[in-house]
Order: C-alpha cells, then sequence, then structure tokens
C-alpha cells in the first residue's frame, strides 16, 4: 500500500502574513484544501475559478471555521484567453 505524503507540520505553522497566492481550481478537492491552510495561515489568498458563484460558497465555509489571512474571489476560466488577460 502507498505511504500518504504528507509535508512536516513545521511547514503548517509558518505565518504567511503580507504573502498573496492565486489558487486555481479553489472550489473543491486539493486546491479547497491549499485555499483553507494559506489563509489559516494568515496569507491573502485569491481564489481564480470559472463559477464565481460557487468560490462566494466555498469563501464563507472557511471563514467560518476561522482563519487569520484573507480570500478574495476572481472569476477566471483557463479556457478563455480573454478571461485570462482580463
Amino acid at each position: 500500500m502507498p505511504k500518504t505524503l504528507m509535508c512536516p507540520k513545521e511547514l503548517l505553522a509558518i505565518d504567511l502574513s503580507g504573502r498573496t497566492y492565486i489558487v486555481t481550481g479553489g472550489n473543491s478537492g486539493v486546491g479547497l484544501v491549499t485555499v483553507g491552510q494559506l489563509a489559516k495561515q494568515g496569507a491573502h489568498v485569491v481564489l481564480a475559478c470559472r463559477r464565481p458563484q460557487e468560490g462566494e460558497k466555498v469563501k464563507s465555509q472557511i471563514i467560518s471555521v476561522g482563519i487569520r489571512g484573507s480570500i478574495e474571489v476572481l472569476d477566471l476560466d483557463l479556457a478563455s484567453l480573454a478571461s485570462v488577460r482580463s
């Protein structure tokens, strides 16, 4: 059975205040967990997603758990160059 890969616990305690991260696919799966962890560590996280309404729901869920950082939702469809440019 393959071993689950985990990062060292010390990395999850680093203060990320003053840093900004852009996460695509933050509505679900690994992206969702990433957004939550970065915000928990104090980062400003830009949740770039195709469905901003879903992104706002996810943002509310994460904030309700309690975070030190902030989350901003932006509309981004990586299949559209016009969306990427804007």
